[in-house]
């Protein structure tokens, strides 16, 4: 900015004096000067580095002006200074309003008068006596909308001027002075900030003791000057330092303290624990070495039996450690891969043999090696996580304090966001947000940082987390919105461990653009099969999105009366005329197109069979045109053929049209045609002698030139390209009669909503919610690099079961907000005990202490790893509740899945009997909703089938798995006796979805389950259809399923095995935790009735206690069928089931 530019802001002047001057040639009208008071005064031309001489006093005072004289009659000369000439005011009066140390305007010059206008009165300071330091201004938040290097740039570029090599801001203060308020002006756009003396403490610039220090303070927005009159002016050539003030720097701050005095001892451990799995890892992979294979063969299953070449056998050991997830490659003989796979069942006791399930078939032998890909890429991406948190590095500056339950400043309270009826109403329908799911999403998108809401089994968590990202992008400011190019593009991630999970909540929640939310989540399914790539996946969920859109647009349109319209226009668009095309064919296809028309003749107005008369009448021209110039030329070349000679009384006559024939139909287009037979023909007519044989020749090439000259006459390029051009013509003409404009866009909507590479990078381009498992947060497929990537808010579903190492990856990609859903009464996080082993080895026993009593105070009577994030975070919440009155803590109270006898049951024996039953449920009444009708277990909810153990005990198989066949054989008994009813009663949809559970706690039995129901679906058309609306697994694998009808299979008949919750540890793990928290899930998934299948004795009689203290929902469970509670419980025999 130049100093003429204050010129622009005070328009309005002060006063305007006249002075005469010794010398007026020294000044131009527009030059700003100054004028020095004195008895004969001067003024001063000002340039860039004279701004001081405004407050400079260079007045002659030892010059006697004389009262009437001019002063230049007394021979004065003028100032040696070119930019300065001496002066004095033409009258007195001018004299009286001259103020000094203000800045003049030169408006006219009138011989040696000048006329002055003054601009503005301010007081200047250059060593600046207020400020001598500069002076610190602190920006807040409802100032900076950008980033705070945004807002100083152009703070600095609008706000300050430069004039030689000092910096000049332009300061006012009200008149009515207040001396802790003062403004700065941009003379440019003549708007202002006002800047506030305020304590750090009203600011919320710290938590210490230091909040009653004074500071500067920008805190309102900019706004635009008026009122001129009611501000002193000055001009500064302080340095003004802006301090970024805003909670965001805040919170860095105070995180960067926390790094630094080593109080992030939390993630610490974490990060410790991915090093120490990797220790395993390496230590594994550089023992296990390779693996010779032969005699490859498919088991029914279709995976691959390999055996082992002996002499490698050492090495089998580690494969059969690899069972949990053993990735592996095969090797040719050359060294290179040729396919990747995972190990599934290890024969223990044929140690030469080895179960993997491949993806794709395995000829020949040759080498496997481990796979350590997936190992190193996760612990890459656990290590960038934590490394961000503890450097600085995340996406919330402050993450590091949060976890580390350290004090965090508090926001300055704003607006309280309240709920939108219409979003509860859509997500909830007509049962309406019981008060705890309305409190829990209030709190998520009003938490300043973290939102933790348990959910208990049934409480409604998905559709929770439905209506928080709902309320989430309704809110969201669209200048805050995040720019596509800076990481991935989304600004809201669902997030969680496990791929069911991630899958679960991307096909629950929608996109406010209402565009389809990919999921990523490739990997290997839990009995070691190939899942399907993501790829994949997202492909099926696009291929719907597209099916819905382009069916709403039907119904919308009603398009499908006028599908066949259309059709038959979009065929017009592929037919296609070409030179060189037999005219024949040209003839042929115009006479089709036209015979269609007169089929379709009857969609049209009266107005359209005009129109369609005439496109008819102009095929028909065509078809004509073509005709004519066909019979020509081939009437011609037939004459030409029938002169060919074919004896030689003949070869005298025809002598004269054998050159023409050869020229004729040498001519393109149909000379191609003819081309052998020609250089045949040219041969024999070019000997001088021809005999007997040449002539037999000469009539074989008359009649195959007769036969080929059909379609010896082409198209040609005129002809092509009128046709071509009429058709076009023609189309829209047809199209304009069948359809409307409205019609026509959206038909070309639906044309275009097929699921292509296109319309998928569009959809990544715009969306605003991406879905992924914790790891695949960082996957180059959802984030191009690779790199940390920046969402406004996350939200973690299943959040009790996650690795905390693994956690962490999506908590430092969250810039706000993180939402954790989950239950700690289910089952627990995952951790490997081997690690664990490990990782005991390297920590400090110190730390552990400390961290347990941050978790639980004085009495840390938990094993430290046996409490989950989850948990570990609602201690830390509840301590920043203390801190600012924000909650942040919410449970979910009641439960809409299970019948009331059943969820009665489990809030007692797991949540304290907090968790209520559905608002719909009255005592002694149960709701239609529980109810079934199967004839062998008719109006049951809860029911035991006894399968005592003196009749079959259980046993291991080669995986030192157990299993009990008896158990198998009563639950098939059950499904062929309730199939069929099932198969006609249930909805299709619920069926595939909720239909029939059947749930153990161990793999041998769950496989063996699942090779009887494929056995039993080859041999019976009930079982054929049965099985696609079964599903089988162990209680780890089905936490957050629910189905109609559950079956649980106990299996252990003198031991209830990892399920006791019987007081017992393992090293820092929780074994007892562990087995209650496995009964939670068994015992909650039903959504009609929930039958056990096991042994009595196993819970009565003499070891009724040992029940009751180490599964004590199982024995209330007992009770509860033998009190035929409520009139849904029973006990059954294997003798009654044959009744």
């Amino acid at each position: 900015m130049k100093l003429n530019d204050l010129s622009a802001f005070f328009q309005n002047s002060y006063d305007v004096l006249e002075m005469r001057v010794r010398s007026a040639d020294k000044f131009e009208v527009g030059d700003m000067v100054s004028i020095s008071y004195g008895p004969i005064c001067t003024v001063k031309r000002l340039g860039s580095d004279d701004f001081e001489n405004v407050v400079e006093n260079d007045a002659c005072d030892d010059i006697d002006s004389g009262e009437n004289d001019d002063f230049r009659d007394r021979g004065i000369d003028d100032c040696d200074d070119k930019n300065a000439s001496y002066a004095e005011f033409v009258s007195a009066e001018y004299r009286k309003r001259f103020i000094r140390r203000s800045l003049y305007r030169i408006d006219a010059i009138n011989a040696d008068v000048l006329t002055i206008e003054m601009l503005i009165r301010p007081n200047i300071y250059y060593d600046d006596d207020l400020y001598p330091e500069g002076l610190a201004v602190y920006p807040v938040d409802k100032v900076v909308s950008q980033s705070f290097d945004t807002f100083q740039r152009e703070f600095q570029d609008n706000y300050s001027f430069f004039l030689g090599t000092k910096r000049y801001y332009l300061f006012a203060e009200n008149i009515n002075n207040n001396s802790d308020t003062f403004i700065v002006i941009s003379p440019l756009t003549k708007k202002y900030y006002s800047i506030t003396k305020k304590s750090f403490g009203d600011l919320k610039l710290s938590v210490e003791a230091d909040s009653a220090t004074k500071v500067y303070a920008i805190e309102g927005k900019e706004r635009q000057l008026c009122n001129f009159e009611l501000w002193r002016f000055s001009l500064h050539t302080l340095s003004i330092k802006l301090v970024d003030g805003t909670y965001k720097n805040l919170l860095a701050k105070s995180g960067e303290a926390i790094i630094a005095s080593g109080k992030a001892k939390y993630i610490e451990i974490w990060d410790a624990y991915s090093d120490a799995e990797k220790t395993l890892v390496d230590d594994w992979y550089n023992s296990a070495g390779e693996l010779e294979f032969s005699h490859c063969k498919a088991n029914e299953k279709g995976q691959d039996v390999f055996d082992i070449v002996r002499g490698n056998v050492a090495n089998f050991e580690y494969y059969v450690k690899m069972h949990f997830d053993g990735g592996v490659n095969f090797y040719n003989k050359r060294g290179k891969i040729f396919a990747s796979g995972t190990i599934v069942a290890n024969a223990m006791n044929r140690k030469n043999k080895i179960t993997i399930s491949t993806d794709c078939s395995i000829d020949g032998d040759g080498i496997i090696r481990p796979d350590r890909f997936g190992y190193d890429t996760n612990y890459e991406r656990r290590k960038k996580a934590a490394m961000a948190i503890l450097r600085d590095g995340a996406k919330n500056r402050s993450l590091a304090v949060i976890v580390s339950g350290e004090p965090v400043p508090s926001k300055k309270g704003g607006e309280r966001l309240s709920l939108d009826e219409s979003i509860l109403k859509k997500i909830f329908g007509k049962n309406d947000a019981n008060e705890a799911q309305r409190n829990a999403i209030e709190m998520a998108i009003n938490t300043p940082d973290i939102a933790i809401i348990q959910g208990p089994p049934g409480t409604g968590k998905t559709k929770v987390i439905q209506a928080i990202l709902a309320h989430f992008q309704k809110n969201e400011n669209s200048q805050n919105k995040k720019d596509a190019a800076s990481g991935s593009g989304a600004t809201y991630l669902l997030t969680a461990y496990q791929r069911e999970a991630t899958r679960n909540i991307a096909d629950g929640a929608e996109d406010r653009l209402g565009l389809p939310i990919f999921s990523y989540t490739e990997g290997r399914s839990q009995d070691g099969g190939f899942l399907r790539d993501y790829k994949d996946e997202n492909d099926l969920r696009l291929e719907e999105w597209c099916n819905k859109c382009r069916a709403s647009v039907d119904n919308i349109g009603k398009l499908q009366e006028k599908q066949r319209q259309y059709d038959f226009v979009e065929r017009l668009k592929s037919v296609e005329f070409y030179a060189g095309m037999p005219v024949k064919k040209a003839i042929d296809n115009l006479e089709t197109l036209r015979c269609e028309l007169l089929a379709n003749c009857g969609y049209f107005t009266r107005e359209g069979e005009d129109k369609l008369s005439d496109v008819l009448n102009r095929i028909k021209d065509l078809q004509k045109n073509l005709d004519t110039r066909h019979n020509l030329n081939k009437r011609i070349i037939l004459g030409y053929i029938a002169a060919i000679p074919v004896c030689a009384d003949a070869l005298q006559d025809s002598v004269e049209y054998l050159p023409r024939l050869i020229g004729s139909l040498r001519l393109e287009p149909q000379g191609s045609l003819f081309h052998d037979l020609l250089t045949r023909f040219k041969e024999i007519a070019e000997k001088q002698n021809l005999q007997s044989e040449d002539y037999r020749e000469l009539a074989r090439i008359k009649v195959e030139m007769t036969l080929k000259l059909r379609n010896a006459v082409k198209v040609t390029d005129d002809e092509a390209k009128g046709i071509n051009e009429y058709l076009v013509k023609a189309i829209e003409t047809i199209n304009n009669v069948w359809l409307n404009d409205k019609e026509k866009i959206l038909f070309d909507y639906v044309k275009s909503m097929y699921p292509t590479e296109e319309l998928k990078e569009s959809i990544k381009k715009y969306r605003e919610v991406d879905a992924a498992t914790h790891q695949k947060v960082l996957s180059k497929a959802l984030n191009g690099d690779g790199s940390l990537p920046a969402y406004k808010n996350i939200m973690v579903d299943e959040a009790a079961r996650s690795c905390p190492a693994d956690l962490l990856i999506p908590f430092a990609c969250a810039e706000e907000k993180i939402v954790l859903v989950g239950d700690e009464k289910q089952l627990p996080q995952f951790l490997s005990q081997e690690t664990l082993n490990e990782l005991s080895r390297t920590l400090s026993e110190s730390d552990i202490i400390a961290l347990k009593k941050e978790l639980q105070g004085e009495s840390a009577d938990k094993s430290f790893f046996s409490v989950s994030m989850f948990e570990y975070m609602i201690n830390i919440a509840e301590k920043l509740h203390c801190r600012d009155g924000n909650n942040r803590v919410v449970m979910l109270q009641q439960q809409y899945r299970m019948p009331p006898v059943l969820g009665c049951i489990v809030s007692e024996q797991f949540y304290s009997n907090k968790l209520a039953n559905g608002n719909d449920w009255e005592e002694g009444r149960v709701p239609e909703r529980f109810m079934q009708h199967y004839s062998v277990i008719g109006g049951l909810n809860m029911c035991w089938i006894d399968v005592p153990f003196k009749d079959s005990r259980e046993r291991k198989d080669e995986s030192r798995s157990y299993f009990r066949d008896r158990e198998i054989d009563v639950i098939f008994k059950m499904l062929y006796a309730m199939g069929r009813q099932f198969l006609n009663e249930t909805d299709v949809y619920k069926k595939k979805n909720t239909g029939i559970g059947i749930i153990t706690g161990y793999n041998a039995q769950s496989r063996r389950i699942m090779e009887r129901l494929v056995s039993e679906a080859a041999n019976s058309q009930l079982f054929e259809e049965l099985k696609d609306y079964i599903q089988i697994g162990t209680i780890d694998s089905f936490q957050g399923k629910e189905f109609d009808i559950v079956f649980f299979s106990m299996v252990r008949t003198d031991d209830f095995g990892f399920l006791s919750a019987e007081e017992k540890t393992g090293g820092e793990w929780d074994l007892a935790r562990a087995g209650k928290q496995r009964q939670c899930v068994a015992f909650s998934r039903a959504k009609k009735c929930m039958i056990v299948v096991g042994s009595a004795d196993s819970i009565t009689g003499e070891n009724s206690e040992k029940a009751m203290r180490e599964v004590p929902v199982m024995a209330e469970y007992y009770k509860a069928c033998t009190e035929r509670r409520g009139g849904v419980c029973e006990v059954f025999t294997e003798e009654d089931l044959d009744a």
